[in-house]
């Protein structure tokens, strides 16, 4: 599908005039917030690809310009604009996971819990498990307790202090004369 000199500059309108609803909702240029700036920006950018590359479909050019898929619903419906959704890296994953691991510190988890909560497969919520003893500690096969890493590590580090003599005391005297 193409799109004609006319479709274009109508979309060129109305860029125009979304930017001056938002100048006359915010006072000025300069007290538009980026996003909203971005997002209409964005629309017509989208619009200058599809131009641009009339032998390419729609989504492959939204897709090959890295057009943001909040403006792919404007050229396109939702079904294809999900098929075509970012998907997570696997360290993407793995960040994710570990933030939903922070805010459940002290639960009890399994691997299959653990994957289906955070929407990953089974497989990698083991190998995160096994990657991670100092977050996940195994309570018995198959069940787990999230810790708190750091927590631990400065609990261990009092307790050292504790054992060991306070700075300025003398440490005891073993066979003194």
């Amino acid at each position: 599908m193409t799109m004609t000199a006319e479709e274009l500059r109508k979309i060129e309108e109305r860029f125009d005039d979304e930017m001056q609803k938002l100048i006359d909702e915010y006072g000025n240029a300069s007290s538009v917030p980026g996003e909203d700036r971005r997002v209409v920006s964005e629309r017509l950018r989208a619009a200058y690809a599809i131009h641009a590359n009339p032998e390419m479909t729609i989504p492959n050019v939204l897709k090959a310009y890295s057009i943001d898929t909040q403006v792919w619903s404007d050229y396109v419906d939702d079904s294809t604009v999900a098929k075509f959704e970012r998907r997570m890296t696997r360290a993407e994953k793995v960040d994710a996971t570990m933030r939903w691991a922070s805010e459940r510190v002290g639960e009890q988890v399994k691997a299959e819990g653990l994957a289906q909560q955070c929407g990953i497969a089974y497989s990698m919520a083991k190998k995160i498990i096994e990657d991670r003893p100092d977050v996940f500690r195994v309570i018995k096969r198959g069940l787990y307790e999230i810790r708190d890493p750091k927590a631990d590590r400065e609990a261990e580090r009092q307790a050292l202090e504790a054992q060991s003599p306070a700075e300025g005391e003398d440490a005891p005297a073993g066979d003194a004369e």
